[in-house]
């Protein structure tokens, strides 16, 4: 279940706060960045368990370049959606 509530929001030195919309949840949730190499599944491993042992979701984030598509599908041999799909499946074993 999500929540939303407005949070005040100023940054360092500015004179005017604003405002931004914060999102709550109360589902705890287990954030691990990936780079989608075969060197950090070990690292997704361990954050799918503790996510499973805290009956948390988990939540995988990736950010790229567009030129990494490329050097995915060289390392794997897959597509990126493919390759994404089978680290899915790994995460929810």
């Amino acid at each position: 279940m999500l929540a939303c509530r407005r949070a005040p929001y100023a940054e360092e030195g500015d004179s005017g706060a604003g405002e931004v919309m914060v999102m709550e949840s109360r589902t705890p949730r287990v954030l691990v960045a990936t780079d989608l190499s075969s060197v950090s599944e070990p690292l997704v491993a361990s954050a799918a368990g503790l996510a499973r042992q805290m009956g948390a979701e988990l939540v995988a984030i990736h950010v790229f370049e567009p030129q990494e598509y490329e050097e995915v599908r060289r390392e794997t041999r897959m597509s990126l959606d493919q390759y994404t799909d089978q680290l899915r499946s790994r995460m929810r074993q």
